[in-house]
This record gives C-alpha cells, sequence and structure tokens, in this order.
C-alpha cells in the first residue's frame, strides 16, 4: 500500500516480479531523478557498498528514449 504524507511516498507497492514500469518524466524530473541516483551512488561507494543495481537504473533513464508529444493545435 502506498501512503501519501507530506507529498512524500511511504509504504510498499506490490507487483509481480516480471512487471514493467512506464514513468513519464520532462526535462527537469529526467535531470532530478539522475541527480538523486548519482547521489545515492556516491553514498553508497563511500559506505562501500555495492552499487550493481543503481547503475543499471542510471543507464537505463539516462539512455531512455524520450516521446514526442503533439502539440495542441497539431491534427490528430
Amino acid at each position: 500500500m502506498l501512503n501519501l504524507r507530506h507529498g512524500r511516498a511511504t509504504g510498499v507497492i506490490e507487483m509481480p516480479d516480471d512487471a514493467t514500469v512506464v514513468v513519464e518524466l520532462d526535462r527537469c524530473e529526467r535531470g532530478a531523478v539522475l541527480a538523486a541516483l548519482a547521489d545515492e551512488r556516491n553514498q553508497r561507494i563511500a559506505e562501500g557498498k555495492t552499487t550493481d543495481a543503481l547503475n543499471e537504473v542510471i543507464i537505463k533513464v539516462a539512455y531512455a528514449p524520450s516521446k514526442k508529444r503533439r502539440g495542441r493545435d497539431e491534427a490528430r
């Protein structure tokens, strides 16, 4: 169960092991996510912990394809 309290998500979302999640981010949000992941990676390195999983997520976010959106005036 996911709870939003003071703008922060707490709790656990249960998903099947083979589930794929698609998240739409604008350029600014994508940069913020990458910065947060990099900060976490650096902290784990400083603590001597492994960063393999974080490295994979950083690569996925950094190289995720962008989806062009149609403008308001463009015909659908």
